[in-house]
């Protein structure tokens, strides 16, 4: 849309950059594939992730408001709903990390939004107005969001502890912590099961303990 009307160099350059920051994040993805990270060791992963997508944002951001065509009020509007698009994408994939939310939001429209204030026309600060009250409205609902998915996140990982809990107190007596008939009966069943898959023999131990409770 823009090629037309604008300096090819400015566009080229612009596009270079955000080509690059896209190979840096690919680059990135097939890393984080190739080695399946888990538990803790995903933690690590946050902080470039963070990085490369504020990154990406800013260039579009930032970008976005050197390459506008100042003449054309137009292909403005039409380049800032693109830029309003891609902040409500931001809002259905980042919604769980507010910061990062936040973050991808803010550099995308705050750039242009400024942009339109100074401006001065009654559509730009219209436009800038309403930038103003979508980035409110995000960071509230960002806010309401992100607690209510952290507490259900919490309540799923409380489950599955009880879970585990419940299941280990049916399979063991409390007194001596020994597997009881049931865990007998279970663990049994899938040595017989591999036993036969593999075509193997099962042998089994019985022991009588006398005076046991002495």
């Amino acid at each position: 849309m823009l090629w037309p009307v604008q300096d090819k160099y400015i566009l080229l350059v612009w596009f270079s950059a955000l080509l690059l920051s896209s190979l840096v994040r690919f680059g990135l993805f097939v890393r984080y594939w190739k080695i399946k990270p888990e538990g803790e060791a995903l933690l690590a992963w946050e902080k470039p992730y963070f990085l490369t997508l504020l990154a990406s944002s800013l260039i579009w951001g930032l970008g976005v408001v050197i390459i506008l065509p100042r003449d054309s009020e137009l292909q403005q509007v039409v380049i800032y709903l693109f830029l309003l698009g891609m902040s409500g994408g931001a809002i259905s994939v980042y919604s769980a990390h507010r910061t990062m939310l936040l973050a991808t939001i803010g550099s995308i429209l705050l750039p242009i939004a400024t942009w339109f204030l100074f401006k001065g026309t009654v559509i730009s600060t219209a436009l800038s107005l309403g930038t103003l009250l979508f980035l409110v409205t995000t960071i509230r609902a960002g806010q309401v969001l992100s607690a209510t998915m952290d507490r259900s996140f919490r309540l799923g990982y409380e489950l599955e502890d009880a879970r585990v809990a419940a299941e280990q107190r049916a399979l063991k007596y409390s007194l001596t912590g020994l597997n009881n008939r049931r865990a007998f009966y279970r663990h049994g069943q899938a040595m017989l099961e591999e036993a036969g898959r593999a075509s193997r023999q099962l042998a089994m131990i019985i022991s009588d303990v006398d005076y046991f409770k002495n």
